[in-house]
């Protein structure tokens, strides 16, 4: 369970990361006021947030 909240935080920290490093936007705009980049934060500050507590809870016991 500890490994799988690791994983969960690296698969959405590469999907914010990897289409910001190779230039394109992650995901449509559903709303036009509130542009990609936005939604790309938002997944990468999440997916940092869930790493550290997996490595936490790994190192933890």
């Amino acid at each position: 369970m500890k490994l799988l909240l690791l994983l969960i935080g690296v698969f959405v920290l590469a999907v914010g990361l990897v289409p910001l490093l190779i230039g394109f936007e992650l995901l449509p705009l559903t709303l036009p006021e509130i542009p990609a980049v936005a939604y790309q934060s938002v997944l990468i500050l999440s997916g940092i947030i869930i790493v550290i507590h997996g490595v936490r809870d790994n190192a933890a016991g």
